[in-house]
């Protein structure tokens, strides 16, 4: 027999919470987005209306014990009169799946620091040994500079095969991967070793980390040259004008020096003209400047919990 679900109104205010709008609905839970009032505070409210509150209570719990940066954060369990809440933190709205659909290409570069953070975060939980859901692209989203969040899923059953989680991310990123450009080869094959084949085990997410950062550093070590044409032809048109104008910076001395120094002395003369042509007509002295390292900042938000 099916749990009915309770008809919520935005507006509606739960402890702390205050419901504003209905993001989705399932067959024993809604997802609202709402806000803290105590601290002003956008938050996502997942109201469950199942019939095994405890378990829900012990899932809330595991969630809450996340906190890596990665997988979002769960600050805390919310009872209403009718049904059982928690409030999370509200997770940038661009996903894989929404890239995909979008069919925005990805560089071999940026699969690797994707494949790094998801597999990084999934090693973590391993090692802790939490149990997680399946999930897919449309839980794994990013922020700034490619920073990837993924959806709450961990929980507290036991661990299941996570073959569907491997499969969707393999075969989105191998859909958007830029052929052509070098590390798109390694790439590949690094994702089927991720996904495993009939013959072939999938490796950990640890190894699966392990060999994207390898290959990230490899793709910034080697990066493609520039064209060499337009530096050079700049080069070019800038000693043509220089030496324009230097002629007729000389022509003007020249001309100037005539008018100044005719009553003069000869020698006086010759000796300007010569240091003012001298001077005009060298070329100038070209540096070649190096490139200017840029740190690469690490952006990352923080949230106090909520307890």
């Amino acid at each position: 027999m099916s749990q009915s679900i309770p008809h919520l109104e935005p507006g509606l205010q739960i402890g702390d919470y205050l419901l504003t709008q209905l993001i989705e609905t399932a067959v024993d839970r809604q997802v609202w987005l709402g806000e803290q009032i105590s601290v002003k505070r956008e938050v996502e409210i997942v109201c469950y209306f199942g019939p095994d509150p405890e378990r829900f209570l012990a899932d809330i719990r595991i969630k809450a014990m996340v906190e890596d940066g990665v997988f979002g954060l769960v600050y805390e369990a919310v009872q209403a009169e009718e049904f059982i809440a928690y409030a999370a933190e509200v997770l940038p709205e661009r996903s894989l799946a929404r890239l995909a659909a979008e069919h925005q290409p990805l560089t071999p570069l940026e699969v690797t620091q994707i494949i790094a953070q998801v597999a990084g975060a999934l090693s973590s939980l391993d090692k802790r040994g939490i149990a997680r859901e399946d999930f897919g692209p449309k839980e794994i989203r990013f922020g700034p500079h490619n920073n990837v969040r993924i959806a709450n899923v961990t929980n507290s059953g036991p661990q299941t095969n996570d073959m569907p989680t491997r499969r969707a991310f393999v075969d989105t990123l191998v859909e958007r991967i830029e052929f052509g450009q070098p590390g798109a080869t390694r790439m590949t094959t690094l994702l089927e070793y991720i996904k495993g084949t009939e013959t072939q085990s999938p490796i950990p997410w640890s190894q699966a980390k392990s060999l994207a950062l390898q290959v990230h550093e490899q793709l910034k070590a080697s990066p493609i040259a520039p064209p060499r044409s337009t530096p050079v032809l700049e080069s070019r048109q800038s000693l043509r004008g220089v030496t324009i104008a230097g002629l007729i910076f000389g022509l003007v001395a020249l001309i100037l020096g005539f008018f100044v120094f005719r009553d003069s002395s000869p020698k006086v003369e010759t000796g300007l003209v010569v240091t003012v042509l001298r001077w005009t007509l060298s070329p100038p002295q070209w540096r070649l400047g190096g490139a200017v390292p840029v740190p690469n900042r690490r952006h990352r938000s923080h949230h106090r919990r909520i307890r």
